[in-house]
C-alpha cells in the first residue's frame, strides 16, 4: 500500500479519516490495484459506489470484505507511461469505488517509465482506470487531490487518459483533452499546455 500525503486523512485514500461504520479506501503501488470492496454491490451506483477499500466495523476494527483477494494486486500490465520530460510528472488515478478523487499517485521522473495500473473485467463492476495528467515538474503532493482554478493541476490539469482490459486480452486505452480544463468558466481554456502527450503501441499490428 501507499501512504496518501496529498490530503489530510491518515495516509488513507480519501478526503477523511476512516470512520466506524464505513468503507476506507487506500492506494497501491503503481502499477497494482487496490483489491477490496463491498461485494455486495456489483454495478456503478450511488451510493454503493463509494464502498471501496476495507470495512471499518462498528468496534473499530479494519475487516478485509473480499477474503480470497490479496490488499493489492497487479493490473495487467498493457499500458506504461514514458516520459521524455525534463522534469517528473504526476499520473493521479481515481479512487473507485470511492469518491473519484485523484489521489492515486504514479510518479513519472524524468527520462523513465512507469507501469499504469490497467484493471481487467475482475476488477470492481468492471470498471476502468482513469487518470489525470498534470504539467512537467508538479509533485504529486500537489497534483494528486482536487485542484483549484489558481493552478492547472488535479482535475483543472489539461489531460486524462484511461484504460482497461476485456475479457479476450484486449487493452483499450485513451488520452484526451480534460473536459473541464475547456469548459466556459476554466481559466486555462485559452492557454495551450506547455507539454504533450501521445499514444504509442508497441505492436503496430494490434492497434
Amino acid at each position: 500500500m501507499v501512504d496518501i500525503t496529498a490530503v489530510d486523512a491518515g495516509g488513507w485514500a480519501q478526503d477523511s479519516f476512516c470512520e466506524a461504520g464505513h468503507y476506507c479506501q487506500y492506494a497501491c503501488q503503481p502499477g497494482y490495484l487496490m483489491g477490496q470492496w463491498n461485494p455486495e454491490v456489483t454495478s456503478y451506483s450511488y451510493p454503493g459506489s463509494q464502498d471501496g477499500g476495507l470495512y471499518c466495523n462498528d468496534n473499530g476494527e479494519l475487516e478485509k470484505p473480499i477474503s480470497q483477494n490479496d490488499y493489492c494486486y497487479k493490473g495487467k500490465g498493457t499500458a506504461s507511461v514514458n516520459n521524455q520530460a525534463s522534469q517528473n510528472v504526476a499520473f493521479c488515478q481515481t479512487v473507485l469505488p470511492g469518491n473519484e478523487e485523484m489521489l492515486i499517485p504514479t510518479n513519472v521522473d524524468a527520462s523513465s517509465s512507469e507501469d499504469l495500473a490497467v484493471p481487467g473485467t475482475d476488477y470492481w463492476a468492471g470498471t476502468a482506470a482513469h487518470f489525470y495528467i498534470n504539467p512537467p515538474g508538479v509533485s504529486v503532493e500537489e497534483g494528486c487531490k482536487w485542484g483549484s482554478t489558481a493552478n492547472p493541476y488535479g482535475n483543472w490539469s489539461p489531460y486524462v487518459a484511461g484504460a482497461n482490459m476485456d475479457d479476450s486480452g484486449n487493452t483499450y486505452a485513451k488520452i484526451g483533452w480534460n473536459p473541464v480544463y475547456l469548459e466556459d468558466s476554466s481559466p486555462f481554456k485559452s492557454t495551450n499546455p506547455s507539454f504533450g502527450i501521445r499514444m504509442k503501441c508497441a505492436d503496430s499490428s494490434q492497434v
